[in-house]
């Protein structure tokens, strides 16, 4: 009974988690195994030797003092799969399973990184650690390249399980080698590791900075043996379509092979859903991407230059999101107030604050003035600094347009009062190079058009809903919009009602007194868009059926005129309960039908009236002159 329970448990935990977490590189479900409780004990186990981890942590000082991106794991050759280990089970309906287990000595998680992967239409691929409190997957023949390269977020633990789910009907092999392990050994379970004095970024002080938050990304890259955290922007471009570009620092790139940015990870919206700490992690890392590919980079990560690294992901955004391609400012004009937006040490986005003006500054001594220097502000809720896994990281001026990413200083929790640098837009755009490799300005505005600042925007589309279409006279719409790229300014047009206008995001209430067919539009505004919707006959007011003339002689009209009828059925009752005849009629465009009345004695009936959409009784009186 305890392990049925426990099942059930998991299974509803896994449900909720996978509603809320569809994304572009998983389309959720659950392994075979967890459906049909499968034992573990005869599961395969490779196990990976522990680095050496006082090594590890001298070359991590090292590095923290020459400005290097923070690394969170080493990479450990694996070289193995579905070919050469594990474990197949059949199951009694003929769907077959593969297993295998990594173990990890004392690794805090565990990421996955693919030198060949081939899934065939039906088959699907989990990961997952010994109490299924994280899965990943289901990973399917949509994640599929080319080249075959392809990595997997981290899961908690010193272990992971490799599941591959082969239906039955399934006759293609799947390709599945596993080249190298991320052994995550600090920051790895990175929820809440960064330091006290860090201000999540849905606390007040991020209240303007809504649709900025929504285009920073936690990057987890694979470099030069390491896997590392920094910070990215999702950048607008003056074409204005949608293309994913995402702007980062050369520092935390520099030497990244094709490969390693095909098996980058970008995750999206790793953010608390409030200014409170959650207790647990949960499903905020569930939205992600792999893969990108390299445009530009600039400044030999600082040394010479602004420090930039331009890529592009290998996929587009899915709208569900909610990404916001950010707007920048290339003149070379400080910001007197602003933010910084980040995940240190790979934590879940946070805010920094400045309320003085930048300064122009070199970086480490090179003397170009290719960087700004910034100080932090005390905020309401702490005191924003940056830390490693940071770096990369956007700072905005007061006009909420991108100025610099961050390539380092001196500020931490135990250093309020130490200085950043970021290096510089305005440096990025055409300073560092001439060619397109070392430049922003030819892939952000590749028509030439010269602009200097540009708006962010969301994905956009327009559109509302109404509760209810066809009413009878009386009754009250609430609208509902269901547009994307917001924040807007609100418009709305309500023809026959009262009100007739409205400004808010979702008017209610909204009243028809009057027979007829009417218009609604919906116009909506915002920095970079404006746009108008209508819809022609959208709401259609209908009064009771009408028969006339009531008293009636040889003959009745039934009037349907306002009525959303195609055919009518007419049963006629005497005034005891008994169906005395039945019409049935299809309806003309006057929506009129004439009632021959003269076989009917004198008296009062009963008119019941059946269409496509309701039904409803009138009273007729017969007097024969």
């Amino acid at each position: 009974m305890k392990q049925t329970l426990l099942t059930i448990f998991l299974l509803l935990m896994f449900l909720f988690a996978y509603n809320k977490s569809m994304s572009q590189i998983s389309i959720g479900g659950l392994p075979l195994t967890l459906q049909y409780k499968t034992s573990y004990n005869d599961l395969k186990t490779i196990s990976i030797d522990k680095p050496d981890m006082q090594k590890l942590m001298l070359e991590d000082e090292l590095s923290n003092k020459a400005g290097a991106p923070y690394r969170m794991g080493l990479n450990i050759p694996v070289g193995k799969g579905i070919h050469n280990s594990g474990t197949w089970t059949t199951l009694a309906n003929g769907d077959k399973v593969w297993r295998l287990r990594l173990m990890a000595k004392d690794a805090q998680a565990i990421g996955v990184y693919y030198d060949k992967l081939y899934i065939p239409k039906g088959g699907r691929l989990f990961l997952y650690n010994n109490n299924y409190n994280k899965i990943l997957g289901a990973y399917t023949s949509i994640n599929n390249s080319p080249s075959g390269v392809f990595a997997t977020e981290l899961t908690g633990g010193e272990s992971v399980i490799l599941e591959y789910d082969q239906l039955a009907n399934v006759t293609e092999e799947a390709i599945i080698n596993i080249s190298e392990i991320n052994y995550a050994y600090r920051s790895a379970n990175s929820f809440g590791g960064s330091g006290a004095c860090e201000v999540n970024v849905n606390c007040s002080e991020g209240d303007n900075w809504k649709p900025q938050q929504h285009g920073v990304v936690r990057i987890s890259i694979k470099l030069n043996g390491g896997s590392y955290w920094c910070t990215g922007s999702v950048v607008n471009n003056v074409r204005k379509d949608y293309k994913p570009y995402v702007l980062t620092a050369d520092h935390c790139a520099q030497g990244a092979t094709l490969t390693d940015l095909s098996q980058w990870i970008f995750y999206f919206n790793y953010e608390a859903p409030s200014c409170t700490d959650p207790i647990y992690e949960g499903s905020l890392a569930t939205k992600s991407m792999t893969g990108a590919t390299r445009l530009a980079e600039g400044g030999n990560s600082g040394n010479t230059g602004s420090d930039f690294y331009l890529v592009i992901l290998n996929n587009n955004i899915p709208e569900s999101y909610n990404p916001y391609f950010i707007g920048w400012d290339r003149q070379n004009i400080p910001g007197n107030s602003g933010v910084s937006i980040h995940h240190p040490e790979g934590d879940i986005k946070k805010i920094s604050t400045y309320g003085t003006p930048l300064v122009s500054s070199d970086w480490n001594s090179h003397t170009i003035q290719t960087h700004w220097q910034v100080y932090w502000d005390p905020t309401a809720n702490g005191y924003g600094v940056t830390e490693g896994g940071s770096s990369g990281s956007p700072i905005f001026n007061e006009n909420g347009k991108l100025i610099g990413t961050l390539t380092g200083g001196d500020s931490y929790c135990g250093n309020l009062t130490g200085a950043d640098y970021y290096g510089k837009f305005y440096y990025h755009w055409n300073l560092n190079d001439s060619t397109a490799s070392g430049r922003l300005k030819d892939w952000l505005d590749p028509d030439t058009t010269g602009v200097s600042t540009l708006n962010g925007m969301y994905y956009a589309s327009f559109d509302f809903v109404a509760d209810k279409t066809i009413i009878p006279v009386g009754s009250t719409v609430n609208f509902t919009d269901v547009s994307t790229g917001g924040p807007y300014a609100y418009q709305w047009k309500f023809v026959g009602a009262t009100p007739d206008t409205s400004n808010d995001q979702n008017p209610t209430d909204i009243l028809y007194t009057t027979c007829g067919s009417y218009a609604v539009t919906m116009r909506v505004a915002n920095t970079d868009t404006a746009y108008q919707k209508i819809k022609s006959n959208y709401i259609m007011v209908y009064d009771e059926v009408k028969f006339y003339p009531n008293p009636a002689d040889d003959y009745v009209w039934l009037d349907l005129q306002y009525n959303n009828f195609t055919k009518v059925k007419i049963s006629i009752y005497n005034m005891f309960g008994m169906l005395v005849r039945t019409i049935e009629r299809p309806l003309t465009d006057e929506k009129k039908i004439l009632i021959d009345t003269s076989w009917l004695s004198s008296g009062m009936y009963i008119f019941k009236i059946e269409g496509d959409t309701r039904v409803s009784q009138k009273k007729v009186i017969v007097i024969h002159k």
